[in-house]
């Protein structure tokens, strides 16, 4: 899971960190954590190459039978536990008057790239509302109802939850057609692309990198709720 382009030393520390992961030792993975932001490491950086990769490679661990269920869920509440700690370094004093509601789709259980989505936006200046696991589509709809954010965010990490993600978008497409609404998770790495295409407001997100991009542009071109036209 360690991108070729990193030299030796990132990807034995990874390997380190890996390690202590699925041993369920918090304080390595912190000390790593805490070594990685005294170098200077952008919290991108640090939710894609850390976090995020080593949660991919446990699911595929799980999912081919080499982990429990249990060290599954260790590793994912070590890495929530660390990204909380970040959250000082993440809430932005800059205000752009702008919200984000992000949720995972219903019957998905994982939360935490949700989480990273909802601090992207957090760390840009807006206001994002992160609901978690598990939202059924007529709730995140009533939500949005109320809230009337400029964006919605939907979370997928397992391909079969491509039906409450389809089942998703067309409500919200139905009952919001001007709302934006960016998908993305490993989920889709068995494909499903098509369902995301087939809505016309609707954009899959593959990075963190892609999420900033589609920021910059959506603060770019897209007025404040209550601009004039």
């Amino acid at each position: 899971m360690v991108d070729p382009s990193q030299d030796s030393t990132a990807a034995a520390e990874y390997r380190t960190y890996m390690t202590a992961l699925l041993a369920g030792d918090r304080r390595r993975c912190l000390a790593i954590l805490s070594e990685r932001l005294e170098r200077g490491a952008a919290i991108r950086d640090l939710y894609e190459a850390l976090f995020r990769d080593s949660l991919y490679e446990v699911g595929e661990l799980w999912e081919s039978n080499r982990i429990s269920v249990a060290a599954e869920h260790m590793a994912t509440a070590i890495t929530e536990g660390l990204m909380n700690g970040l959250y000082d370094r993440i809430v932005s004093t800059r205000r752009t008057g702008r919200q984000a509601v992000v949720a995972s789709v219903a019957g998905e259980l994982h939360q935490v790239g949700g989480k990273m989505v909802a601090d992207m936006f957090e760390m840009r200046g807006w206001d994002s509302y992160y609901l978690g696991a598990d939202i059924p589509a007529g709730e995140l709809a009533r939500l949005v109802r109320d809230l009337r954010p400029d964006v919605v965010g939907l979370s997928m990490s397992l391909y079969f939850h491509l039906d409450a993600l389809k089942e998703t978008l067309r409500l919200l497409g139905d009952r919001f057609p001007d709302l934006p609404v960016i998908v993305g998770g490993q989920g889709f790495r068995h494909g499903g692309g098509m369902i995301v295409e087939a809505e016309p407001n609707a954009r899959r997100i593959d990075s963190l990198a892609d999420l900033e991009e589609f920021i910059e542009t959506f603060e770019t071109n897209a007025p404040k709720k209550g601009d004039a036209p």
